[in-house]
């Protein structure tokens, strides 16, 4: 079966899916210097963690890491263990 490209297609709630290419601009970012502590498992079977990032990167960064995760989750690409109890974690949004 094949569905013409332009035709509408809507989720089950009821919300429009807009079909086309993938534009989505997700790129990796890598979270320096970040505390052991600042790092928690939250649920290690749905491999989920929490990482605070105040006071560890510049404010305005940690405002749009939010905005990003409000509506997207980050994947960890990469963690790496640094001297000093620090980590650097390098991740990518992803649309929930």
């Amino acid at each position: 079966m094949v569905f013409d490209r332009k035709a509408l297609a809507y989720r089950s709630d009821g919300k429009l899916i807009i079909r086309g290419e993938d534009t989505a601009q997700a790129k990796q970012s890598t979270w320096q210097n970040i505390a052991l502590n600042a790092f928690q498992i939250k649920d290690a079977k749905l491999g989920q963690a929490q990482v605070n990032l105040k006071g560890i990167l510049p404010s305005l960064q940690v405002r749009d890491i939010q905005s990003i995760a409000k509506d997207s989750v980050y994947v960890v690409d990469e963690i790496q263990f640094q001297p000093a109890g620090k980590l650097t974690i390098k991740v990518t949004p992803s649309d929930r």
